[in-house]
């Protein structure tokens, strides 16, 4: 009987986490990009991410959301790292990306 009682506890318990994170999935507000990165050198896909995380550390400090704040100048430098390896950011028309 005591095992019985732990299991369905212990079942409750997984039912209640995995209710809670598909609800966090659902309600979570997804914004579309406004912005991409474009490359000069039309660079691979591993390239632009191996390029970004350098450009992100190098700039970032100890708070890399700093570096995604337009008003910081950890995001201006990050805009330089970047622009120094060959991208341009450029606007993206989100209406032509769904």
């Amino acid at each position: 009987m005591r095992h019985e009682t732990i299991r369905t506890i212990v079942g409750m318990g997984s039912t209640a986490l995995l209710a809670v994170l598909i609800g966090g999935c659902v309600t979570g507000q997804y914004q579309e990009p406004t912005h991409r990165w474009v490359s000069s050198s039309q660079s691979t896909e591993h390239q632009y991410r191996a390029d970004n995380a350098a450009c992100v550390r190098e700039t970032a400090g100890t708070d890399t959301q700093r570096v995604f704040d337009t008003s910081t100048p950890e995001y201006s430098n990050y805009v330089a790292c970047m622009n120094g390896r060959g991208y341009a950011l450029t606007a993206t028309d989100v209406a032509s990306t769904r």
